[in-house]
């Protein structure tokens, strides 16, 4: 099963379940990670933190697991904000009313987003982060 977003002519893919609805689930979920690192809003990293944030970020602590329904959405706005500051991790946690470790700890849960925001510092002369 591949799913694709014309717009932008992301893909999602999914084949290792007998299910087709389980496939078509897990496709989506792919198509919706794989948006979240290819599409970036200028505004929304202008603007954030969204409600959707501040429910899943309470007391600066970012609650979510990569499995739920909101993550590729919280994904694609931690990156909006990373890259509307420049791979600065300081101030896109002030931003997101989150710590820099919290930060950090979430961007983990998907690995091509570390590796994303590390071409970002890399781009911008910053350290790699390990």
């Amino acid at each position: 099963m591949v799913l694709t977003h014309r717009p932008t002519n992301v893909t999602g893919q999914a084949s290792e379940r007998r299910s087709q609805i389980e496939n078509q689930q897990k496709a989506l979920k792919r198509l919706r990670v794989n948006l979240a690192l290819e599409v970036r809003s200028a505004e929304q990293g202008e603007f954030a933190p969204s409600e959707l944030w501040r429910q899943r970020c309470p007391q600066t602590r970012i609650i979510i697991n990569p499995d739920h329904a909101d993550f590729a959405a919280l994904l694609a706005e931690a990156l909006d904000v990373l890259a509307y500051r420049h791979a600065q991790f300081t101030h896109s946690a002030e931003q997101l009313a989150c710590t820099s470790s919290q930060l950090r700890k979430f961007l983990r849960l998907e690995p091509r987003a570390w590796q994303l925001v590390n071409q970002w510092r890399k781009q911008y002369g910053l350290p790699v982060l390990e």
